[in-house]
This record gives structure tokens, sequence and C-alpha cells, in this order.
């Protein structure tokens, strides 16, 4: 940071995210929080890159009704599939997401998986 904050988001943007739908995340002047949201990041990344958007199917539910663990299935266009635990829902489908979201974002697109 002593280089300057226009540096550091150059650095940001070119090494570490490496996609230019990062600019509207680091353009606010208050610093970012760790990603939490993956289910929105996913969705506002397929739009990025002109991708259909996530669909979300619950693919498994078990265990007991106090303690149910459930498997969330995301596709993004055909080429894009990811399946997740979680001990809810809306749980499983951020960890879905997260999987997706980490492999667009290091892949280009197009990429098949």
């Amino acid at each position: 940071m002593d280089a300057g904050i226009d540096k550091a988001r150059d650095f940001v943007k070119q090494c570490v995210v490496g996609d230019p739908s990062v600019d509207s995340v680091l353009s606010t002047d208050e610093p970012p929080g760790p990603l939490t949201d993956f289910k929105s990041a996913l969705q506002e990344l397929a739009r990025a890159r002109n991708l259909a958007l996530p669909r979300y199917v619950i693919i498994k539910e078990h265990g007991p009704e106090h303690a149910k663990t459930f498997t969330i299935e995301v596709r993004l266009g055909k080429d894009w599939v990811a399946q997740a635990e979680g001990y809810s829902k809306k749980n499983a489908a951020q960890n879905a997401a997260r999987v997706i979201f980490e492999q667009l974002s290091g892949a280009k697109p197009g990429a098949s998986l």
C-alpha cells in the first residue's frame, strides 16, 4: 500500500482477481470484506461474461429432521456444474456457488472443466 491505492487496485485486478468485472467492487472507498455471498458473486460474474444465469437444484436431503444435510447442484450452461452439501438449503447453495465461482474466476471464459 506504500505505492498508493491505485497501484494496489491495479495489482488486485491483474494478479489476484484477473477479471474486469471486479471494477465495481474496487471502485468503492470502503474496503471490501471477505466474500461471503457466492450466489450473488457467481450471478454477477456470469452476467459479466455473458453466460447463462446459475440454476440451483436440490439433489438430496438426508439426516434427521433436526439435523438435515442438503446436497445442491448448481449449473451454469452446459459446461459448469458443481454439487455441494450444507446444513441448510441456503448454505448448500452458497457452497455449490463457491465451487463454480472459484473455478470460473481462475479459468478462461468458455473453458470446459
